[in-house]
């Protein structure tokens, strides 16, 4: 089995609310990471801030559990810690939020490349994503509450502990050439390109369908 963990993290001031909850494409932005992901896993857990379990329920209600981090300030790595403990799979893949445009076919290709190893984190250009991977369920747990014990907090720490495999940036592009699913949503300006792509493919499928029905 595999679980699809949904990180959503908190609230962002330059967005002005959880960034997760702002509708993209008249759909909050989570769903659209979670409908693309429900393909290739069989359980979805979202993970969320502590408090913000009522705002994200009536969005995945039957879609998807939810769990709260425990703990304040601790970022993904506390929401990775609290999804993977009610997982109920070997493997977990991560994904966050604010990505929109992401491919499950880089979870596909992570998945392959993870056999014989405790996970699979995408290199891109240069550097490791450690939200875009695939891991050992046991394996994460037990390096998550090592990196929170000794009062770590970047997700990349727990990589000290953790026998991974690292793919580079050119095996990714194989299945996501622009690199679209690495594409975070940060700024208003993000939000607002991230809208005209949406509307432009809305249209292309708009007009290829009216072209077959003629």
């Amino acid at each position: 089995m595999l679980t699809g963990i949904l990180l959503t993290g908190g609230h962002s001031t330059r967005m002005g609310r959880d960034k997760g909850l702002l509708k993209l494409g008249q759909k909050p932005m989570a769903l659209h990471v979670l409908e693309e992901m429900s393909g290739i896993v069989d359980e979805m857990v979202v993970s969320v801030g502590v408090g913000r379990k009522c705002d994200y329920e009536p969005i995945f209600a039957g879609k998807a559990r939810i769990t709260e981090d425990s703990k304040d300030d601790l970022g993904p790595l506390e929401g990775i810690r609290a999804a993977v403990s009610s997982s109920n799979s070997d493997l977990v893949a991560v994904c966050p939020c604010d990505t929109p445009f992401v491919r499950a076919e880089i979870y596909k290709l992570l998945l392959e490349e993870s056999e014989d190893t405790e996970g699979a984190v995408p290199i891109i250009r240069g550097f490791p994503e450690p939200l875009h991977a695939i891991f050992n369920r046991n394996a994460v747990e037990r390096a998550c509450t090592k990196v929170v014990e000794r009062g770590g907090f970047r997700v990349s720490e727990m990589f000290q502990s953790m026998d991974l495999r690292f793919v580079q940036e050119k095996r990714i592009r194989e299945v996501d050439p622009e690199l679209s699913s690495f594409w975070n949503l940060n700024s208003p300006d993000d939000f607002r390109k991230a809208e005209m792509i949406l509307a432009e493919s809305a249209l292309e499928k708009s007009s290829f369908s009216l072209a077959h029905t003629i």
